[in-house]
This record gives structure tokens, C-alpha cells and sequence, in this order.
């Protein structure tokens, strides 16, 4: 929940203010993945365990995602898409 405000302030189409339908699409899709991102971090857990460089990489990835910039939020969409894909890869092939 402390993303948000942050958002708010990179980001204002959030608020309807100098309202934008792309970033207004851009900041709602990011900050989702954003808070997904850190929320698996600070748990320590997707579908299986993290390990330490994975909980980084999702931290930074997810605050990256903060900001109204376009490469960052590609960056940042596909770090977070990469780490959380090859761990539920890897849950699964541990599930068999």
C-alpha cells in the first residue's frame, strides 16, 4: 500500500488529473505488476521459495515500476515477468 501514493505523484492521470487513457493503462498495469513483484519479495515466496538475489531483483524491479517512464517499466515488467515465471517453472517441476 505504500506504492501507491508514490504512483500517484509520477504518474497523475491516476488521480484523473491531465487524465491520459496510455498512462492511465501504462500506471495501472505497472503498478500491479509493481505490488505483485514486491509483495513475492517481501515473502520470500511465488510458487516456491526465493532465493536472496531473486527477492533483490523483484525489489528493485518493483520500485522501478514506480516510475511514468517508458524503458524503465519494460525493464522493469520484464524482470519481474522472467524471475516469477522461472519460479513457477520450477515449482512445478518440483510438484512432479
Amino acid at each position: 500500500k505504500a506504492l501507491v501514493p508514490f504512483m500517484f505523484v509520477y504518474t497523475p492521470s491516476l488521480l484523473f488529473l491531465q487524465f491520459e487513457w496510455p498512462a492511465f493503462a501504462s500506471a495501472l498495469f505497472c503498478g500491479a505488476v509493481g505490488i505483485i513483484a514486491l509483495s513475492a519479495a517481501y515473502i520470500g515466496h511465488f510458487r516456491a521459495s526465493l532465493d536472496r538475489w531473486e527477492k533483490a531483483l523483484l525489489t528493485i524491479a518493483g520500485l522501478v515500476l514506480v516510475f511514468n517512464n517508458l524503458w524503465a517499466n519494460l525493464a522493469g515488467v520484464a524482470v519481474v515477468f522472467a524471475l516469477l515465471g522461472a519460479n513457477a517453472l520450477r515449482a512445478r517441476r518440483h510438484a512432479h
